[in-house]
């Protein structure tokens, strides 16, 4: 059989928090818990768990390649890449131009003009019904 015949994937249930699947995480491996063989981590956690994964830059050399560079040196820590990116997100704030134009605001470009800029709309749109 190849490997991928022999794998038998099981997959667990993690913890509802990623505050608590980090904790479990961290249990299980430093205690050298063989069960689990790949986990699902936040990029944020590639620091702290480093020292207990595994090095994959050689295994996966031709597949980083295909991901975005900054997604891939977000995953290293001291020349060990120890995660690869199952699916990539890209946050984005989305404004209504029309109501912006209809109260001459301008595109708002700090968290406090958003915050003022939204404030404005929703109080004159309340008061207009």
């Amino acid at each position: 059989k190849t490997a991928a015949e022999a794998l038998r994937p099981e997959a667990g249930t993690p913890p509802p928090s990623t505050t608590d699947q980090f904790g479990q995480y961290k249990l299980w491996l430093a205690a050298g818990n063989t069960d689990i063989d790949v986990y699902q981590t936040d990029v944020i956690w590639a620091p702290q768990l480093a020292s207990q994964l595994v090095d994959l830059t050689a295994a996966t050399k031709d597949v980083a390649a295909k991901h975005f560079p900054s997604i891939i040196q977000s995953q290293t820590v001291n020349g060990k890449l120890i995660a690869l990116p199952i699916f990539t997100d890209a946050p984005a704030l989305y404004y209504r131009k029309d109501l912006l134009d209809k109260y001459g605001a301008k595109v708002p470009a700090t968290w406090k003009e958003m915050a003022d800029t939204a404030k404005l709309v929703m109080d004159k749109e309340r008061a207009a019904g």
